[in-house]
């Protein structure tokens, strides 16, 4: 369900920078190599940051709670992290303008699915701390960037 939600939340993130958007990115364990991929296993190369892209956002699953239950609903709050990373020798504007255009893009509501920005995580090597990327201090450093927030999605789910 989460997937699809954010799949929605994608086709109305608009921003002037935009390359490469996926949607709920999970590590892949592959040969000793974790990259970004599907949910199937299907790897992401698009979703490793390199100097041929202007920017790269991708979300991450941190689990759910069920909120409320009854026998005909289960509401349920998500907890996904929205990564944004930047190669500001392709991007011309600055950090803050790209920040807000996409965090602008993304609706507080869909239907009965409440989208909450939760917090505003730090810029720090850590990020990509789920992948086995090659040299991650590079991708946070001049030319590029990185910023991270976290949302709670409440939705509502119908049991089986």
């Amino acid at each position: 369900m989460i997937r699809d939600i954010v799949e929605n939340i994608n086709g109305k993130l608009d921003y002037s920078f935009q390359d490469v958007l996926r949607g709920i990115v999970y590590p892949l364990n592959k040969k000793g190599q974790r990259v970004p991929a599907s949910q199937e296993g299907k790897e992401y190369k698009d979703a490793i940051p390199n100097s041929k892209k202007k920017s790269i956002v991708y979300w991450e699953d941190y689990g759910g709670t069920i909120v409320d239950s009854c026998i005909h609903y289960q509401r349920i709050t998500q907890r996904v992290r929205l990564i944004i990373w930047m190669n500001f020798d392709k991007i011309e504007q600055p950090y803050d303008d790209c920040v807000k255009e996409v965090t602008k893009s993304i609706p507080n509501r869909m239907g009965n699915t409440i989208i909450k920005l939760s917090e505003t995580i730090p810029k720090s090597v850590e990020v990509f701390g789920r992948y086995d990327y090659p040299d991650r201090k590079h991708y946070v450093t001049l030319p590029y960037d990185v910023a991270v927030f976290l949302y709670n999605i409440t939705y509502m789910k119908r049991p089986c």
